[in-house]
């Protein structure tokens, strides 16, 4: 996971991502690098909200609002991006 946190830190986000989004990155990039063990069998078991986001990274539910973003971004984007490189894409 250190390692992946390493990797998302060098790529960093697109310039279109909006503020929350990008807020998000790098809290979950900063997360994601001190992450241990423990909070991996955590997170498989949190239902995936800010406050368990906040209680598992011991973060703000504010700063979890805004991995939520961040991940809602990476989903549409890459969801489409799929779309598109597949022939998928409506429209």
């Amino acid at each position: 996971m250190h390692a992946s946190a390493e990797r998302l830190e060098e790529v960093g986000t697109p310039e279109d991502v909006d503020d929350a989004a990008r807020a998000g990155f790098e809290v979950f990039v900063d997360a994601l690098s001190e992450v241990d063990r423990d909070d991996l069998e955590s997170l498989e078991q949190a239902a995936a909200d800010e406050s368990s986001l906040a209680e598992i990274y011991g973060i703000t539910e504010d700063e979890a609002a805004d991995i939520m973003a961040f991940f809602e971004y990476a989903n549409g984007t890459c969801s489409e991006a799929d779309s598109q490189s597949t022939g998928d894409a409506e429209g």
